[in-house]
């Protein structure tokens, strides 16, 4: 699993360097992708770091097994404040969401009740 999330880190770092170039200095919350950016590089330096380790150590027992399991508990501790952040980015400062109106709707959210 963690081979799987390096490889995914991999793409996601690159596109979020280039979204980051791409919003300029001036944006509103820029400040905050530097923070985001922080977290989930640390998360994938962390990831590569316990995958390398577990990889080594793969036919050893004990300890660890442990060790590598605290580091991963760590990891997904990293990984919710980073994207926490990221999440921020989207729903407080709308980084990355097209600015378009919703279409009309004939929908109706009265208080019709049947």
């Amino acid at each position: 699993m963690h081979t799987l999330g390096i490889i995914g880190a991999v793409w996601a770092l690159g596109f979020g360097w280039w979204a980051a170039e791409l919003l300029g200095h001036d944006s509103p919350g820029h400040d905050l992708v530097h923070n985001h950016r922080d977290f989930m590089i640390a998360a994938s330096v962390l990831s590569l770091s316990i995958t390398g380790l577990a990889w080594w150590k793969r036919h050893e027992h004990g300890r660890w097994r442990i060790g590598l399991l605290a580091l991963s508990l760590v990891l997904v501790v990293v990984m919710a404040l980073g994207s926490d952040r990221g999440a921020e980015l989207v729903y407080r400062y709308g980084v990355g969401v097209s600015n378009e109106p919703f279409p009309e709707s004939d929908h109706d959210h009265s208080d019709h009740h049947h």
